[in-house]
């Protein structure tokens, strides 16, 4: 499914082409029909490295962190079944490890302000054992690939 968040991303440029960052970003909606999450929320670390000129500038980046997913808003009926499906383990909370790298396109108007569009792979760690989306039985924890897009406006102090 796709989700719309906010979110707040810090960088400390260490050079003009490579910078560290942090991200802390809140996907507020319900995830599933029915909901089997209310929230998600991530905090992400890592670096962005690449090409930056006077107005803009072309980057990769790669990042780790957790994504917490919050518990079902309401009860969310489960089969008794081994190993259960994934959305019912979800559905109590979980956190997940996160990964992801990409690419990122920043473009910068003026002196400080800029846009930002980030495009790339976020690998999620879900538990095991469970039944995937899939119906496949994963007796230990997976990764699965999710195509993350963020669209952003900064400024530079």
């Amino acid at each position: 499914e796709s989700d719309v968040g906010l979110g707040l991303r810090l960088a400390w440029r260490l050079s003009r082409n490579v910078a560290l960052e942090g991200e802390l970003n809140r996907f507020p909606g319900d995830l599933g029909a029915p909901a089997f999450s209310r929230a998600r929320t991530e905090g992400l670390v890592g670096l962005k490295a690449g090409r930056a000129g006077e107005r803009g500038g072309v980057f990769a980046t790669l990042r780790i962190g957790v994504v917490d997913v919050s518990a079902a808003p309401e009860p969310f009926a489960c089969i008794e079944i081994f190993p259960p499906p994934l959305q019912c383990h979800l559905a109590a909370g979980e956190k997940l490890w996160a990964m992801g790298f990409g690419a990122a396109l920043e473009v910068a108007p003026g002196e400080r302000a800029f846009l930002r569009l980030d495009i790339g792979d976020q690998l999620l760690k879900y538990p095991g054992p469970v039944l995937d989306g899939d119906g496949e039985a994963r007796p230990d924890g997976f990764w699965r690939h999710n195509l993350r897009v963020t669209l952003g406006v900064g400024y530079r102090f």
